[in-house]
């Protein structure tokens, strides 16, 4: 009878541990299949910020606006630039890096940014 006991014992033990194991199986799948950019290399490109902001400028130079007025507009710009380069490099698997950082190669995302920031404020 002792017997009996421990072997019922010691098969709840292991099927509890199959399971876990199923159940971890099937979450790291899960994981894998929603999340498969992660295992793509990120793709480096770079973006000139000082162009974008200089056409920022020249954009608002021809307004006429009180320093109240400026401040909310640059503080607008300075979210959404902020917002769009965040949102290609999450969608896309991108890396931005400086334009001046690059010396050959990558792709250059500055008149995309640029477009995509200016043309809503």
């Amino acid at each position: 009878m002792l017997i009996n006991w421990e072997l019922e014992r010691k098969k709840g033990k292991l099927t509890k541990i199959i399971l876990l194991v199923f159940l971890f199986i099937i979450l790291s799948l899960q994981t894998f299949l929603i999340n498969k950019t992660s295992c793509q290399k990120p793709i480096i490109v770079s973006i000139d910020s000082k162009a974008i902001i200089a056409d920022f400028i020249r954009q608002q130079r021809s307004k006429e606006l009180d320093v109240h007025q400026m401040a909310a507009l640059i503080e607008r710009f300075s979210m959404r630039l902020t917002h769009e380069v965040n949102r290609m490099a999450e969608r896309d698997n991108l890396v931005f890096v400086p334009k001046q950082a690059i010396i050959a190669g990558g792709k250059d995302y500055t008149d995309i940014i640029k477009r995509q920031v200016l043309q809503v404020l």
